[in-house]
């Protein structure tokens, strides 16, 4: 079985390619808005999240850690996806946040990091 990742991130291109990449190292994907995500990810028990940093003047860390604090998904792998900015990797300290990627990356990183997020947590449960 395919394991199911949800994709957040407001710019299309990057979020084509983010699917794109964990299409192609087998992931089933679903790519949604900050909203829809609170609301579908829950029931549907995703293996992991990608979570743009920025989204739209919205916290990708505060997305992370408000998702984490549903029981359905305390087990879930969480990845940000942020610029290179040091400061953005600093919110991730001490955050729910599973790995903190930098852009850019090539497209297996993505899903090695999908793949390292998914192992984390499956160690912790």
């Amino acid at each position: 079985m395919m394991s199911l990742v949800f994709v957040v991130d407001g710019v299309a291109e990057r979020c084509s390619t983010i699917q794109y990449a964990l299409e192609g190292a087998g992931y089933l994907v679903e790519t949604c808005a900050y909203g829809h995500v609170l609301e579908a990810a829950p029931p549907r028990r995703p293996a992991a999240l990608v979570i743009a940093m920025d989204l739209m003047g919205r916290s990708g860390v505060d997305l992370c850690h408000h998702l984490r604090q549903c029981p359905e998904l305390s087990d879930t792998g969480m990845v940000v996806v942020a610029d290179s900015k040091v400061s953005n990797h600093r919110a991730v300290i001490g955050s729910s946040v599973d790995i903190c990627l930098s852009m850019p990356f090539a497209p297996g990183e993505i899903a090695l990091a999908v793949e390292s997020a998914i192992r984390r947590r499956a160690k912790l449960g």
